[in-house]
């Protein structure tokens, strides 16, 4: 990735061969760690003002009188969301003509994190066309243990939606899941990120996520 003189930043060649080949792709540069640290503070201030609500569930927390939070912390949200960075780096895997159409803010808590099944974004989200992908910051340290992404390097190759069966169930985040026959699960690759780093993924990418089961 190069950072360019106006305090933004783009993607080196081969980082936008990577998503194009693999659907995902995880930058080069993260965010400093005074970003972090105030993140880390609005997260926690995030989830005490939602008290009771799943905090895998609080959708679009950039938008006013959403999860019940106040405009403060919704403000706060979207200024996250508007970094010019980011658009950035979006901007250089769809195109300059881009916007912000959704968030959402996914913590999994020790050891009752909830599990995200094999599904692809483009199957949730009303757009059309799916010109679109997905801009994930890590705010804590994600791997393996905690509940980091799964994803098939891949699988957004052909644009394709495959079919979701409904999954009504209390330990998984999405109410829809992946037929297994549809998972190669020979090809699993885990985006794991330090606390800064975030990654880029395709509309049509399959991928989902563990439970957290550790401690952190």
């Amino acid at each position: 990735m190069n950072q360019n003189n106006s305090n933004g930043w783009a993607l080196a060649a081969s980082e936008r061969e990577d998503y194009a080949k693999n659907g995902l792709v995880v930058p080069a540069v993260k965010l400093s760690s005074d970003d972090v640290s105030d993140l880390c503070k609005l997260l926690t201030e995030t989830l005490k003002s939602t008290p009771g609500q799943r905090p895998e569930t609080l959708v679009c927390p950039h938008v006013e009188g959403m999860n019940g939070l106040p405009q403060e912390i919704t403000d706060r949200w979207l200024a996250v969301c508007q970094r010019p960075e980011f658009i950035d780096v979006v901007s250089d895997v769809i195109g300059e003509d881009v916007m912000l159409w959704g968030s959402q803010l996914f913590c999994k808590p020790p050891r009752t994190g909830l599990e995200v099944a094999w599904h692809q974004d483009g199957h949730f989200w009303p757009i059309e066309p799916l010109a679109t992908c997905t801009l994930w910051l890590a705010i804590d340290n994600v791997d393996k243990e905690n509940g980091a992404m799964h994803y098939i390097p891949g699988s957004h190759a052909d644009k394709r939606l495959f079919p979701h069966a409904d999954q009504p169930s209390e330990e998984s985040a999405l109410n829809a899941e992946m037929l297994p026959g549809d998972v190669d699960l020979d090809r699993v690759e885990i985006d794991e990120l330090p606390a800064g780093a975030f990654s880029l993924h395709d509309v049509y990418l399959v991928h989902g996520s563990k439970p957290n089961l550790s401690d952190r």
